[in-house]
């Protein structure tokens, strides 16, 4: 599975400088990446492509799960 052009918007400020620096995790099964951090924003568009193995036969991989 290929997943890019991942955005984040209006995110919940978590520093004193009202702003965030957030990243995206994606996981199938016990697969797991991760995007760059994007340092100080609310708002968020990252570049990166992510491949992820997924094997529709088994039972574990059928959740995806993006944090």
């Amino acid at each position: 599975m290929q997943i890019s052009s991942i955005r984040v918007k209006d995110l919940p400020a978590l520093n004193q400088n009202q702003s965030a620096d957030p990243y995206v995790l994606l996981s199938i099964g016990e697969e797991k990446k991760q995007t760059k951090v994007i340092k100080n924003t609310l708002n968020a568009d990252f570049d990166d492509e992510i491949t992820l193995p997924f094997d529709p036969s088994k039972t574990q991989d059928r959740e995806m799960k993006i944090e």
